[in-house]
Parts: C-alpha cells; structure tokens; sequence
C-alpha cells in the first residue's frame, strides 16, 4: 500500500509538472501571439484580414494548450482522490 500511494504520488507530480509546461508554453504563445500582431499594426500594408488569421492561429494553440491543462487537471484530481481514499 506504502509503495502504491508513492507511486500515485510520483505520477500526480508529473502531471502538475507538465500542467506548468503548458502554462509556460502558453505564455509563450500568447506573447509571440501580441509580438506579431503588433508588428503587422505597425506595417502600413498589414491588412485586417492578416491580423485576424494571426488572431485564429493563436487562439488556436491557446485552445489546445488549455485543453491539454484540463485534462491533466482532471486526471490530477482523480489521482488526488485516490490517494486520499
């Protein structure tokens, strides 16, 4: 029983770690995201149809960066519950 609540602890510390890599990667993106935005505002050429392409890309990989968090989430509260169980 010892050795399977470290376990489940060892694995619901790995999901909380990647949950704070996709954190990281999606501040990331979010900065590249207003990075280029701004850049093309600042083009005089740069039309609304460009930022608005810009705008889905990065909505896009927030969306999945979000997605990817929610679920380990999920399975870290499930592992949480386990362990108090």
């Amino acid at each position: 029983m010892k050795y399977l609540l470290l376990i489940s602890i060892g694995i619901a510390s790995l999901f909380a770690y990647k949950n704070v890599r996709l954190a990281e990667e999606l501040n990331d993106a979010v900065s590249n995201c207003s990075v280029r935005i701004a850049k093309a505002m600042e083009d005089k050429e740069a039309e609304l149809v460009q930022v608005q392409i810009m705008l889905t890309d990065c909505n896009a990989d927030i969306a999945k960066c979000s997605a990817e968090m929610h679920t380990n989430l999920l399975v870290l509260k499930a592992y949480v519950n386990a362990i108090n169980n």
